[in-house]
């Protein structure tokens, strides 16, 4: 009978896999995918998050001070991520949150923030999509870290969607798109600042530019995924 029912529930009530969303075993928390993919490992090169051992970039600064995620974008992280910003299957941000707050400790762990924040998505897409991925992520890393949360910029221009664009093209799509929210304090802060992928750097680097002409001391970006190439 426990057999029986086990292989009900099953059917009638999936258990997913806390990082990607694919149906597990009922004493399962990942599927076997999940459970063998490797994350990032230190040394990291700030300037693109990719391992130093695999990085590409030369060293080619951007506004930001440094990025960081615990995945690259490939594989079943792209299908979660697929999964949490377009499916509406946003209980994945707590393996995400928690994910990527270690990646924080691990590698800036020297680093004393003021607060975290979001990479704003446009008052458009956010009503068609119901909620900002980057700020569920956020918030969930604010509390993980004990430190405040604050929205200090909006998007002023409703730009092209960042993923339709060619490498070429994402600088001049963001730029000027960004700007800070009213009363907003950013001066003289070290500020943490989230979104959930990394491609180019474009939109990180636009914000954070942003920022800084805001006065801002340094900001160090964090995702759950980078693009390695």
């Amino acid at each position: 009978m426990k057999s029986v029912f086990k292989k009900l529930s099953y059917v009638f009530f999936p258990r997913r896999c806390r990082l990607c969303g694919e149906v597990v075993e009922l004493d399962k928390e990942l599927c076997w995918d999940c459970e063998n993919i490797n994350e990032i490992k230190s040394p990291v090169c700030l300037y693109c998050g990719v391992e130093e051992d695999k990085c590409t970039c030369k060293k080619k600064k951007s506004d930001y001070n440094g990025i960081i995620a615990p995945f690259y974008y490939e594989g079943n992280i792209a299908k979660a991520l697929h999964r949490f910003k377009f499916r509406e299957m946003t209980e994945l941000a707590d393996e995400f949150t928690l994910r990527m707050y270690n990646a924080v400790c691990g590698n800036y762990s020297e680093i004393s923030f003021d607060f975290v924040t979001a990479v704003p998505l446009g008052k458009k897409r956010q009503r068609k999509r119901g909620y900002n991925q980057a700020e569920i992520l956020a918030i969930g890393i604010a509390k993980r870290m004990k430190i405040d949360y604050n929205t200090v910029l909006y998007k002023a221009i409703e730009n092209k969607e960042q993923h339709k664009q060619s490498r070429r093209e994402r600088k001049a799509n963001v730029f000027g798109v960004y700007d800070l929210v009213n009363n907003a304090d950013v001066n003289g802060k070290t500020i943490l600042l989230v979104d959930d992928v990394k491609t180019t750097g474009a939109t990180l680097g636009e914000c954070a530019k942003m920022l800084k002409l805001y006065g801002a001391k340094e900001v160090y970006c964090v995702a759950f995924a980078v693009v390695s190439k």
